[in-house]
């Protein structure tokens, strides 16, 4: 984590489709401040599948994937606002 930036790389190495459809998947995370006073993160995400996979749906799931994850937390954050404080 480069907390300076607030940005980080992820090597994703199980989950997710890894092994089964995805060779390998990085993440670049970046936090950035939001005008309301809160904040929003951008993820890039790059994935190699496997040979023989359709891109689309793994791609599509491995999207959804990480969308929920983001999802999760922020609920998580929202609901328990001393748990970052």
């Amino acid at each position: 984590m480069d907390h300076p930036y607030l940005s980080g790389w992820l090597r994703h190495c199980e989950g997710g489709g890894i092994g089964s459809a995805i060779e390998t998947a990085t993440s670049h995370i970046k936090v950035e401040p939001a005008a309301n006073g809160g904040s929003f993160v951008k993820v890039d995400s790059t994935y190699k599948l496997l040979s023989g996979v359709e891109v689309n749906d793994e791609i599509t799931k491995a999207k959804e994937s990480v969308t929920a994850i983001f999802k999760a937390a922020e609920a998580y954050l929202i609901a328990n606002p001393d748990a970052y404080n």
